[in-house]
């Protein structure tokens, strides 16, 4: 019942990504109010990256990709098809399909399973987690007035996440028993803590309305993470007595 439980829970983050991705890419954003400081391409293979990871965690429950079997490359045709199918349709919403894009799509699809056959998944989110948010809050890449706050949050939630599966799947958590949560949660607060710095080097300031809602994502995601365990812990005391 628990593998189950499991298994649907991984299906979350494929469920929620990929919608969001195709709307984004067809609903054309006000030029106005967003500011995007990158290229298609880059966005393109970015998206495709993580689109790889989250496809492959709902498939293999964060198993290590094995390209002689036929799981992956139905996986890597999907992703193909979509890309292809995504560009076409693009034209019909006064958007303009771009072979360029689709590259990128097919390089980001074919680097997120590269990385996942070579480093181990939770490794590799967090890695990945990582530099999207170091690269956005240092150049500056997206800014959206009155948004920026939420994004932090949410990625800051998801990053925090990663951090606390990373620590509890490592040969490490048997040996350090509930420190793993620790451990996991300080990560995140240490890397905060890491590109706030570096951001207020850059921009010769700092706001603490982002940092703020950066800290209550991993908050927030702890406190998720951990409730479970708690009630989990509590119900075989109550067993046991």
């Amino acid at each position: 019942m628990r593998k189950l439980i499991e298994k649907k829970l991984a299906l979350i983050p494929l469920l929620i990504y990929w919608p969001l991705l195709f709307i984004l890419t067809h609903i054309p954003l006000p030029k106005a109010s967003v500011q995007i400081e990158s290229s298609d391409f880059s966005l393109h293979f970015t998206a495709f990256v993580i689109l790889a990871f989250v496809l492959w965690f709902a498939l293999s429950d964060s198993r290590k990709v094995n390209f002689c079997k036929s799981k992956v490359w139905w996986a890597l045709g999907i992703l193909a098809v979509y890309a292809i199918t995504d560009e076409w349709l693009q034209g019909f919403v006064n958007r303009t399909p771009d072979l360029n894009d689709f590259f990128g799509d097919i390089a980001g699809a074919a680097l997120g399973f590269l990385i996942l056959s070579v480093i181990p998944f939770w490794a590799a989110s967090g890695l990945l987690a990582a530099a999207i948010i170091f690269v956005l809050r240092i150049y500056h890449l997206v800014e959206i007035p009155g948004f920026m706050p939420g994004l932090w949050f949410i990625c800051y939630t998801i990053f925090t996440f990663i951090c606390l599966n990373f620590f509890k799947s490592t040969k490490l958590a048997g040996k350090i028993g509930s420190n793993w949560i620790v451990n996991g949660i300080i990560s995140a607060v240490a890397f905060l803590i890491f590109v706030e710095v570096i951001s207020a080097l850059t921009k010769g300031g700092l706001d603490l309305t982002e940092p703020a809602a950066s800290l209550a994502g991993i908050v927030t995601a702890a406190v998720f993470y951990c409730l479970p365990l708690f009630f989990r812990k509590g119900s075989s005391r109550n067993t046991t007595a």
